[in-house]
């Protein structure tokens, strides 16, 4: 969800080429997850905004009740039109681990932001990835590896986003207690919003220290 509020807004800027490149890089363990969920979502996503401008492409893709006919030359639209907007979308399957990060690097080479010496900005988003210790560790360890991989590369600034419940009633799994993990390891951890009502969640920030920074942790 989190990277698809990101696409669309990104869909709803100009649709002008973008200078740089801006990749989403998706992940799950399981391959069908990313084949039968996250891409036909991110298809359904692209459908519905340019169905508003009367895409030539969408016409008559929608039935009656709204569901969306994937057909060759919608995909062809789809995919043309993420070219033109200097977009490309990759996706991943495997569990959190220093395996996960070769295999992304294997792909990105030695930046998830590519070979470009121009400025660029890496933005890890991690929702429901704490839900027990095991998954709390694993994703841990995984996210702080690539930010470190990230930070040794110039102009390049890494940062993530983790959002998720405080508790997870019957596996473990906390936020509490992945933010403690994070710090222990180094990582700066900014509190940015709790939600008390109901299931209460929340979000953090984590980032490494530059070498110019102090190391003192920060809580927002």
């Amino acid at each position: 969800m989190p990277s698809l509020a990101l696409f669309q807004w990104f869909l709803a800027l100009d649709a002008a080429p973008s200078p740089q490149p801006f990749t989403f890089i998706l992940a799950d363990y399981n391959p069908s997850v990313l084949q039968l969920v996250t891409l036909p979502n991110f298809l359904l996503a692209w459908a519905l905004h340019h169905r508003r401008q009367q895409h030539p492409a969408l016409q008559g893709a929608f039935s009656i009740d709204g569901e969306l006919e994937i057909t060759p030359d919608l995909l062809q639209a789809f995919e043309k039109n993420l070219q033109e907007r200097n977009m490309t979308l990759t996706f991943l399957s495997g569990g959190w681990s220093q395996d996960f990060v070769d295999l992304l690097y294997s792909l990105s080479g030695s930046s998830v932001y590519g070979q470009s010496h121009a400025p660029g900005v890496i933005l890890l988003l991690g929702a429901e990835t704490i839900y027990s210790p095991f998954a709390l560790e694993a994703f841990n360890e995984t996210m702080l590896a690539i930010l470190r991989r990230e930070q040794a590369v110039p102009a390049v600034h890494a940062t993530a986003f983790v959002a998720a419940k405080r508790l997870y009633f019957g596996v473990g799994g906390s936020l509490d207690d992945f933010v403690d993990k994070a710090r222990a390891r180094g990582a700066t951890v900014t509190k940015l919003r709790e939600e008390a009502g109901g299931v209460a969640r929340g979000v953090v920030r984590c980032d490494l220290p530059t070498a110019a920074s102090d190391d003192h942790m920060v809580d927002g």
